[in-house]
């Protein structure tokens, strides 16, 4: 049975916070989490209340919520101190989590790599190690638990506490080996000197399925497509696939996690290990959901979180996915930018021929000839080059093409010299 859920938020004076977009927001994390919403409430106030985040008043109007749409799970918007989550907890006699615990829960079920379980698992802990006192003491008053069924004493709290940075120094360490091994992958994949095109935004703007459009068009009959669903945090793990046009030019097309307001810090390292890779790409696709009525802030929230993990990349395309959707004129400030809708198409071929300009600077123009005798190296030639020339002479093939630098060395004894 799914629980029963009310969302409460603060509308803050003086700030440019926006308590309707927030609570959206939140409600579809919940949705993502397989919890029904069943209402939402916010206070206006100059800053949260230090003891109970919501004043005390507005704390018994969502008691008499609780008791008449049986709710069974209260969500608050903002990360709560463990003292607030005590004295929430004591006056509404009802289970509550706070947004970051929401968060962390749905990364804990959708992690699938060792990696990404292992960071995930440290966030919690990191989470709960504050909260410790105050967990053990709701379990206790809710009548037995793995803990003292008599009530927590000092020692019992010592030992899970103990217990709980023992895990977390383990924990680091296997996921220093883990992000080793990663950088070593990283490394390889740089310096094969294949462009690498990575698609970053925030969550369900449309990443996996402008992925999957590619894939569909460009990728290998054996590449599968990456999952894609309408719901938040659908996927987690950064996928990549390789690409080849239909000019021959090459590269690897990354999907990434997405993001999200108010990402908890204790996931900011997960996000670092899952968005590594995006340092090295040549090319940035910053996917925006265009219908989105928040469609700046979405995009300011993806560049905040990008600048801080220090990832600048050389060229960024900011992607107006879902344009199909769009009833008036939308005004994006941003120069380098594209209307496009994987659903209808519209607009993929642009899409397209912006990543072909922009992985050229990892091309060379040059002139062969080839000898007859060297059926190799014409059939190589043929199969990852851009073909812009070919005449055939009395003692081989002349050639003019644009070839990947990588390539260079295959060819370069058949190189005509100016």
């Amino acid at each position: 049975m799914k629980e029963k859920a009310l969302l409460v938020g603060l509308n803050l004076k003086n700030s440019d916070y926006d308590i309707d977009y927030y609570l959206d927001e939140l409600k579809s994390l919940a949705q993502a989490n397989d919890i029904e919403v069943c209402e939402r409430i916010y206070q206006t106030l100059e800053k949260p209340n230090n003891k109970t985040y919501v004043g005390q008043g507005k704390l018994e109007e969502i008691k008499i919520i609780i008791q008449s749409m049986d709710i069974t799970l209260v969500i608050f918007d903002d990360e709560l101190t463990p003292s607030q989550m005590r004295n929430i907890e004591d006056i509404l006699e009802c289970k509550i989590i706070d947004r970051s615990m929401l968060i962390l829960d749905i990364f804990a079920k959708r992690a699938k790599t060792k990696q990404a379980v292992i960071e995930v698992k440290m966030a919690q802990l990191r989470y709960l190690l504050p909260r410790l006192n105050e967990v053990t003491q709701s379990l206790s008053r809710q009548g037995g638990s793995s803990f003292n069924a008599k009530g927590p004493g000092e020692k019992q709290i010592d030992l899970d506490r103990r217990r709980i940075l023992k895990q977390l120094e383990l924990l680091k360490k296997e996921s220093l080996k883990q992000n080793s091994q990663k950088e070593i992958e990283n490394k390889k994949r740089l310096n094969s000197n294949i462009p690498i095109v990575a698609l970053v935004g925030y969550t369900n703007a449309g990443k996996s399925s402008t992925m999957n459009k590619i894939i569909s068009e460009y990728g290998f009959s054996n590449d599968k497509n990456v999952y894609a669903k309408d719901m938040l945090f659908a996927t987690l793990e950064a996928s990549s696939r390789y690409i080849k046009l239909d000019n021959n030019q090459e590269f690897i097309l990354m999907d990434t996690v997405g993001f999200v307001s108010k990402l908890p810090h204790h996931l900011v390292g997960s996000f670092y290990q899952t968005l590594a890779t995006v340092k090295y790409a040549d090319i940035l696709i910053h996917v925006l959901d265009a219908s989105s009525p928040y469609l700046e802030r979405q995009m300011l929230v993806t560049n905040t979180v990008l600048k801080s993990l220090d990832i600048m990349p050389k060229k960024t395309l900011y992607l107006l996915n879902k344009c199909d959707m769009i009833t008036e004129t939308v005004y994006f400030k941003e120069h380098n930018s594209l209307f496009y809708s994987n659903k209808t198409g519209h607009n993929f071929d642009e899409l397209i021929n912006f990543i072909k300009k922009s992985i050229k600077n990892k091309t060379i123009i040059c002139e062969l000839n080839i000898p007859y005798t060297d059926g190799k190296s014409a059939n190589f030639v043929e199969e990852k080059a851009i073909i812009m020339q070919k005449l055939f002479h009395s003692t081989g093939t002349y050639y003019k093409i644009e070839i990947e630098k990588r390539y260079f060395h295959h060819i370069n004894q058949y190189i005509e010299k100016s």
